[in-house]
């Protein structure tokens, strides 16, 4: 599947009654829920609930199915999307961390802590990843 690889609501442009996508250099072959979770989860700064998420998710299976492309289950579906979180999310906290640390982007801190919450709650649903979790965990306990 193509993917943008950073598909948010800053690179969506509404102009003459159209949604543009702009910053798309970076369109790679990737996971077909990559774009979701960027859309679903980048620059937020409180974690959605698991019910919005499904319901999200339901929606983007059934515009794929009304487009003709191949039928996959909601199931299988949300655990890619579960895993792709995992790895978006930690990309994210690394391009925040580096816009407000070395290029004193200072407004990207606010995004951090919702993307470790991300991930942390993505291993929980999968009961993956005990280290990674206790390793953002023990962190954020320091502050």
């Amino acid at each position: 599947v193509l993917v943008h690889r950073d598909f948010h609501t800053a690179n969506l442009m509404y102009f003459e009654n159209q949604i543009k996508i702009i910053d798309h250099q970076d369109a790679r072959i990737g996971s077909t829920s990559y774009d979701l979770v960027s859309l679903l989860l980048d620059r937020i700064t409180t974690l959605p609930k698991a019910e919005w998420i499904e319901e999200k998710c339901k929606l983007f299976l059934s515009e794929r199915e009304r487009l003709g492309l191949n039928e996959l289950s909601l199931l299988s579906f949300l655990e890619e999307f579960k895993l792709q979180s995992i790895q978006r999310c930690l990309k994210a906290i690394g391009t925040f961390s580096y816009q407000a640390t070395h290029r004193e982007k200072k407004h990207y801190l606010i995004y951090i802590r919702p993307m470790f919450d991300a991930v942390i709650q993505a291993c929980t649903d999968l009961n993956e990843f005990p280290a990674l979790r206790q390793i953002i965990q023990k962190n954020i306990d320091r502050g």
